[in-house]
């Protein structure tokens, strides 16, 4: 009995054994596989727009069939991306990458899921797959906002020469596109290009600076708008600009602003002994730098020292400028004046004037003339009339032509005619042009005597009478002033330093009718 019962308990442990060899090679097979870890981890934030989706599985993998797909939070299916195909890589090892073909939207939350056919490991045992929207969730980063802006939006009183200053809630790097200044009529003010101006600043911080190159213009509103692709945070997600007028607006302090001109601009008929007036809209000071009278040729009639007695009313909202010398009668003048010249109590500066039309005005003619040459008073009636009745040749003239003895008068005139004629040696006449050509000869209109027209007409109409020989002269349109030769010709004073240095007055200046300008020649000119 023993005996058996040992065979038999020894066939037992026999068989057992091989059983349990048998099955030793089916219990060694290894597992599914399963997953080690995500990239990004479930449920992490602030994930970069661009970035991969990697598994990290416990052995290795192979790529079968199937699908991996992306969802956002709303389930909407953003992607789907067959494991095969060569946005998923990695396989034969234990890291598999998956690549979308877009990146992600910045501040979305996503989640994955993956096919159970989709992974095998080398005993052909399939990874279980993810079915639900807990497993592997994540959000993308946010993009960058506008904490704070210097200038704020809507401020006022901004000063001329501050910076432009962005203050985001991230870090964020300058990449492509520009930041453009305009001023409140939509003119662009100023361009800068974020990727290579200079004046763009704090690359890699959270505040970026805009130096303008050139100060703002004083009580002028500004707006800037900033291209999308401008700034990146480090998830590659883009502040997404400002395309308005309103987000980031503001005005400039106010500065001096003129209200009113004295002589108006484009005035005419200014005395010639008018004062310049400036009327500021509010209280200022002057400060450097000049205010100079223009003819409107361009030449400088006088510079003007903003800190000299000629300039008055510092401290009030009026300001009088005094020329040293009378203005030119018939002339036109404009003003410019130093952008340094005036500020106000928060010392911002009036803007100045460069140009020759803000500020221009013409003198007025305090002379009346007479008719103007040719003053020919002989249209009204022939030169040679039909039924004269004084015959052009008389038998016995009463008024010779070319008489030895004159009996006419030196001085004639047709009554109720203003033009004044001198009788020439001749039997000619030769017209006043004006009236101070007239009193540069006479001292009154007392010897003038009045003939009939058909008299006047019996002498033949001459050039006019030449200005005085010492007297001064200028034309309308000509700036310059002229001093009669003996000769009559006509020698320039070239400047006006020259001028009052001589002794000369503005107010014995003779104004000459342009049209007589071929009666005239040009001497020498007048330098000392």
């Amino acid at each position: 009995m023993k005996n058996s019962f040992t065979y038999v308990l020894g066939l037992g442990v026999f068989i057992l054994g091989a059983f349990l060899f048998l099955a030793t090679p089916n219990l060694a097979l290894a597992a599914a596989p399963t997953i080690s870890s995500f990239g990004p981890p479930d449920n992490t934030v602030d994930i970069p727009l661009d970035a991969p989706l990697d598994i990290t599985f416990d052995q290795a993998v192979d790529v079968e069939t199937g699908d991996i797909r992306l969802y956002d939070s709303g389930d909407t299916l953003i992607e789907t991306i067959a494991v095969g195909s060569d946005l998923v890589t990695g396989t034969g090892t234990t890291d598999i990458t998956i690549n979308p073909t877009a990146n992600l939207t910045a501040g979305t939350a996503y989640y994955v899921q993956i096919d159970i056919t989709a992974f095998d490991n080398a005993g052909s045992e399939s990874f279980a797959g993810i079915m639900d929207k807990t497993t592997w969730s994540f959000t993308a980063t946010i993009a960058p906002t506008i904490l704070f802006s210097g200038p704020p939006d809507d401020e006022i009183d901004v000063l001329l020469n501050d910076d432009l200053i962005i203050t985001f809630d991230q870090i964020v790097n300058t990449e492509t596109g520009d930041i453009t200044l305009y001023d409140s009529d939509d003119t662009v003010i100023e361009t800068f290009d974020v990727e290579t101006s200079v004046l763009v600043t704090g690359d890699g911080t959270d505040e970026i600076t805009i130096n303008p190159s050139s100060d703002l213009t004083g009580s002028t509103s500004y707006y800037i708008q900033i291209d999308a692709s401008a700034f990146d945070n480090v998830g590659s997600a883009s502040f997404v600009g400002i395309s308005d007028k309103t987000t980031w607006s503001f005005s400039t302090i106010l500065v001096p602003t003129v209200v009113t001109f004295s002589p108006a601009d484009n005035a005419a008929n200014i005395e010639l002994d008018a004062d310049l007036v400036i009327t500021f809209e509010e209280i200022v000071d002057v400060e450097t730098g000049n205010i100079v009278l223009y003819h409107s040729d361009g030449s400088i009639i006088e510079t003007i020292a903003i800190g000299s007695g000629l300039v008055t009313g510092t401290g009030s909202a009026v300001i009088t400028i005094n020329p040293s010398s009378d203005l030119a009668a018939t002339t036109s003048y404009y003003v410019k004046i130093d952008a340094s010249a005036f500020d106000n109590v928060a010392s911002e500066s009036f803007a100045g004037i460069a140009d020759s039309t803000t500020w221009n005005f013409s003198t007025k003619n305090p002379y009346p003339s007479t008719l103007p040459w040719p003053a020919v008073i002989d249209e009204t009636t022939p030169t040679t009339p039909t039924t004269p009745t004084t015959p052009t040749t008389p038998t016995t003239p009463t008024t010779p032509t070319t008489p030895t003895t004159p009996t006419t008068p030196t001085l004639v005139k047709v009554e109720n005619k203003s033009a004044v004629y001198r009788v020439n040696e001749d039997g000619s006449r030769s017209p006043f042009v004006t009236q101070d050509s007239f009193l540069s000869y006479f001292e009154d209109f007392s010897a003038v005597q009045t003939i009939t027209l058909s008299e006047m007409n019996n002498y033949k109409l001459s050039t006019p009478v030449t200005a005085k020989t010492g007297s001064l002269v200028k034309f309308q349109t000509v700036s310059k002033v002229y001093l009669v030769q003996e000769d009559g010709s006509l020698s320039w004073i070239t400047s006006h330093e020259l001028f009052v240095q001589k002794g000369y007055s503005f107010d014995n200046v003779n104004i000459l009718f342009d049209s007589l300008w071929p009666i005239y020649t040009i001497g020498y000119d007048i330098t000392e």
